[in-house]
């Protein structure tokens, strides 16, 4: 799910489906979270386990067993579970502080939410990732997926996951190099494949507990 935070008014879209401006009570909510938490300074920092950056599955058994699945079990997900997750999305992999996934000119325009509710050892609550940290920063408590479902074309799929990711873009990051083009570098190319890398990395750590 993505939203611009640039133009929150305008549209949200979800799953791929652009929703008129009445359906932007997320964008409007995640951007009142976070200028509330910024303003006063009182965000809390979580830090995350260590990602694994080895395991048994190879990419060509991701690839194979790729499915998108919206019937989830009731079992919790670990903070070393989101950790990961976050990690392939959007974390530091190497030197100057480069992501795992690409992006135009090295701008990273796009940030992660996560808005979890059954997730062991970290409180209900909307959180904003911190790649160079690899930390999370809660800006809001409490379940927030019923909220997220209504504003998703109430989609119960979207209430029912022990935790979602969220997807934002501040575009002027890349727009300030590379002018109105920049918003498609982050819409087809950069959003994309932190989807992949999120969906893949689903796949393999399902697959290791097999």
């Amino acid at each position: 799910m993505r939203f611009d935070t640039d133009a929150p008014a305008k549209k949200v879209t979800v799953s791929g489906i652009d929703t008129p401006a009445r359906n932007a009570t997320l964008g409007l909510l995640l951007l009142a979270m976070v200028g509330t938490a910024v303003g006063q300074g009182t965000a809390d920092t979580i830090m995350l386990p260590e990602p694994r950056n080895q395991s048994h599955v190879s990419v060509e058994e991701a690839l194979r067993d790729r499915r998108s699945v919206r019937n989830y079990s009731s079992a919790s997900l670990t903070l070393a579970d989101i950790a990961q997750l976050l990690w392939s999305a959007q974390g530091v992999n190497g030197s100057r502080n480069r992501r795992t996934a690409p992006s135009a000119g090295a701008l990273y325009p796009l940030e992660l939410y996560l808005v979890a509710g059954n997730v062991d050892a970290l409180p209900a609550g909307v959180y904003q990732y911190r790649p160079v940290r690899h930390a999370l920063s809660r800006i809001a408590a409490g379940n927030k997926l019923g909220e997220l479902a209504r504003a998703a074309l109430r989609q119960t799929w979207v209430r029912d996951a022990p935790a979602v990711i969220v997807m934002t873009a501040a575009y002027k990051r890349t727009t300030r190099k590379y002018g109105d083009r920049g918003k498609r570098y982050v819409n087809k190319w950069g959003q994309s494949k932190i989807k992949l890398h999120v969906y893949l990395s689903v796949i393999i750590e399902f697959l290791i507990l097999l």
